[in-house]
């Protein structure tokens, strides 16, 4: 019987061997999403990144307030293949937001014809973000996903939400903005590559957090 094979855990736990060590990985930042008003961009979020990896962010002069652009883009070359990651963010609009497992359908509907046997959907909780990973490939094909859909927990969106509303300055209120948002991470390349760097980028993933700290809650 085909099915979906969700893994409840919040570990993730994995055979495969790490290509980066944490003296060859380093600290970078990433930048939140311009507003209409002008193209200053927040720094947001932090991670630590394998310094292998290739980098490429918009260029200062594009706006990136709409959200089909990427915050920025990651490459992770090796010899004729590489693995892509891309990195978005969604400020809620009047408060509404996408739901994580609704990202996870998306990209799911991605593909032809995807391998039922090899899909895992596993739950995520951590630097105060919960949502879901999605692992899946095509049946036929060597193209493969990993796909994390995050949002802030729900007591940590209130207590954002709350200063949001009391801010008084510009600045303060875009990046409580920003914080709130929904986040995205999502790795393709062949089912080859990605299993062979699973586990940084993994450890990638999971190291993303959030600059500034949330504040007290009201």
């Amino acid at each position: 019987m085909k099915c979906v094979l969700i893994v409840f855990c919040f570990i993730l736990v994995g055979c495969e061997s790490s290509t980066a060590t944490n003296d060859q990985s380093e600290m970078q930042e990433i930048c939140g999403r311009n507003d209409h008003s002008n193209l200053e961009r927040l720094p947001v979020y932090r991670a630590k990144v394998p310094r292998t990896w290739q980098r490429k962010d918009p260029e200062p002069s594009v706006s990136i307030e709409d959200t089909k652009t990427a915050l920025c883009e990651f490459t992770i070359p090796d010899e004729k293949q590489q693995i892509k990651i891309v990195i978005h963010n969604f400020p809620l609009m009047e408060g509404k937001s996408i739901p994580p497992m609704a990202q996870i359908a998306r990209w799911r509907n991605q593909f032809s014809v995807i391998d039922q046997t090899a899909t895992k959907i596993i739950p995520q909780a951590y630097s105060g973000f919960v949502g879901y990973l999605l692992e899946a490939s095509e049946q036929e094909n060597p193209s493969a996903v990993m796909a994390w859909a995050l949002q802030i927990a729900p007591e940590h969106h209130a207590t954002l939400n709350y200063h949001w509303k009391i801010a008084e300055a510009s600045h303060d209120k875009r990046m409580l903005h920003q914080m709130m948002a929904d986040l995205t991470i999502k790795a393709t390349g062949s089912k080859q590559l990605l299993k062979k760097f699973r586990r940084d980028i993994i450890n990638f993933a999971r190291s993303i957090e959030l600059i500034q700290e949330i504040p007290e809650s009201p």
